[in-house]
């Protein structure tokens, strides 16, 4: 019995004569931790796709260790197996990778910073649950969320779509993608019109993401621009024990003159290659952010306006074999200026 077995799998690897096909192999940029496997949770595409979300909140539910409270309209406070922190007490909390970028400078954050992030249409999510690897420098205390953009080379689409719901609510979402010969260009874009079940309360946001890829004779170049934009009407909190639970104080919005106004830019272009057992990946990059927000919720109102233009690169190879066939070695490099400003009135 055992020899027939045995000679029927030779047999049938001889007759096979079709190449295997193998998967498209995308490398996006540094791991979130590649020693700590154990420690991170991701979303896929199909993930995201299904649960189609309207705020951040309705996707890092679904990852076990992360928490994030839903605020009025676009806000939000974030948790990883921590506290939640407000304020500067927030800004080395959580590192917010995007495509293995930074989305703001270290020490320059914005606890709401998910909102210049467009997950609707996110290729990917990886959280990092605990404090951030050494390719992460000063930020990550408390862990590290990674989002992925989707590639318009290995993920082709053409699709629109058209939603309606509840309290005015609307979005429209686009992605396309061209192939040029000489590369592929991709599109991602929605907008949203939402109202409220509270009186003045509603927002409008739009991302738009273009993405180029063109791969080479020694490997690949990417390139993307990913706007943001939030336009406000925040709504203040509701007074009183239970007053949740009365029909009429529940809609009632005790800061109609509150609002949020913020835009976000962010660009990178990223050549990767493989030189014998080594790949590697140079990255550069420009970030600017603008917002101006009425923070209702302090003593006094104060109108705040902050920004910051950035610019920085980013290196990283790993290498295989350096000191004998089981060893490997990752090392990187990260050069960044930044010139921030916020002023209260």
């Amino acid at each position: 019995m055992h020899l027939f077995l045995v000679t029927t799998a030779l047999a049938a690897i001889l007759v096979s004569t079709e190449p295997a096909e193998l998967a498209p192999l995308e490398v996006s940029g540094r791991d979130l931790d590649p020693g700590a496997a154990e420690a991170t949770v991701e979303l896929d595409r199909d993930e995201i796709e299904t649960i189609r979300p309207t705020h951040p909140a309705e996707l890092f539910t679904r990852l076990p260790g992360t928490w994030i409270t839903r605020g009025s309209g676009q806000e939000h406070l974030s948790a990883v197996r921590s506290p939640l922190l407000t304020g500067a007490g927030g800004c080395g909390a959580l590192l917010i990778l995007e495509d293995g970028i930074p989305i703001r400078p270290p020490g320059f954050c914005n606890v709401n910073n998910l909102f210049e992030v467009n997950l609707l249409q996110a290729d990917g999510l990886r959280v990092l649950r605990g404090p951030g690897g050494l390719g992460h420098a000063s930020g990550g205390l408390h862990g590290v969320i990674d989002v992925r953009s989707r590639s318009p080379r290995f993920n082709p689409l053409k699709r629109l779509s058209l939603e309606a719901g509840g309290e005015d609510y609307r979005r429209l979402a686009l992605s396309t993608t061209a192939d040029l010969g000489s590369g592929v260009i991709g599109i991602d874009a929605n907008a949203v019109d939402s109202g409220s079940f509270r009186e003045d309360e509603g927002y409008e946001h739009q991302f738009v993401n273009l993405s180029h890829m063109s791969p080479t004779a020694w490997g690949q170049i990417e390139t993307r621009l990913n706007l943001a934009r939030l336009d406000q009407d925040t709504a203040g909190f509701i007074l009183g024990e239970d007053s949740f639970r009365d029909p009429v104080l529940r809609r009632q919005n005790l800061n109609p003159e509150a609002y949020r106004r913020a835009t976000a830019a962010r660009f990178l272009t990223r050549a990767s290659w493989s030189s014998g057992a080594a790949e590697s990946r140079l990255t550069g990059f420009a970030r600017r952010s603008r917002m101006t927000f009425l923070q209702h919720f302090l003593p006094g109102k104060p109108l705040e306006r902050n920004g910051q233009v950035s610019f920085g690169v980013q290196f990283d190879q790993n290498r295989i074999g350096i000191l004998g066939a089981a060893t490997e070695l990752d090392w990187g490099l990260d050069i960044e200026w930044f010139r921030g400003d916020l002023s209260q009135e």
